[in-house]
């Protein structure tokens, strides 16, 4: 019994918490449509759609984090993405025509994990930053699902590993096992 009060409590908590900033920062969890990311989200099918928190302040951002941001196709309008960074400014990106692109200074190469559907750097090319509206922190729906979203570096086909709940809150002292 203590153990699912502790496990509530220390979910809670910074639910509440986060949300109180919400006016400031805009949303802070998102649903997930479409298949662009399968299997990272959406694994259960189009009926059973994943939920995430997101991070929007975060400091950097890495090879392999999942993000969300504008898309930059003036067609779609402010329509929100979720895409995994493959490239930094600097990087070189190799193309599905043969050649490479260097990613610009201040732009990011972004693509979706499946990539038969995804519309993504490789369709619009490399995305300003300042389009980047937030790094996905956990998934929380469905909580069988629950954990949170690693970064995979350059292995952006693999889907990052998932912790169980109680994993997580064990790892910040939360739950002390007996």
């Amino acid at each position: 019994m203590l153990n699912i009060i502790a496990r509530g409590a220390c979910v809670a908590f910074p639910t509440v918490a986060l949300l109180a900033h919400d006016r400031a920062l805009g949303p802070l969890t998102a649903v997930v449509d479409g298949a662009s990311m399968h299997p990272t989200f959406n694994r259960d099918g189009p009926a059973f759609r994943d939920r995430i928190l997101l991070n929007r302040l975060y400091r950097q951002l890495d090879r392999g984090d999942v993000v969300v941001l504008r898309s930059p196709s003036p067609k779609e309008g402010d329509q929100l993405l979720i895409k995994r960074i493959v490239g930094l400014e600097g990087d070189r990106v190799a193309l599905q025509s043969g050649g490479e692109c260097v990613v610009p200074s201040g732009q990011v190469w972004v693509e979706g994990d499946n990539k038969v559907v995804s519309r993504d750097s490789r369709r619009f090319g490399p995305v300003d930053l300042s389009l980047v509206e937030a790094r996905v922190a956990l998934k929380i729906w469905p909580l069988r699902n629950f954990g949170a979203i690693g970064n995979v570096g350059s292995a952006a086909e693999q889907p990052p590993a998932r912790q169980s709940v109680s994993d997580l809150l064990a790892a910040v002292g939360a739950v002390s096992r007996v």
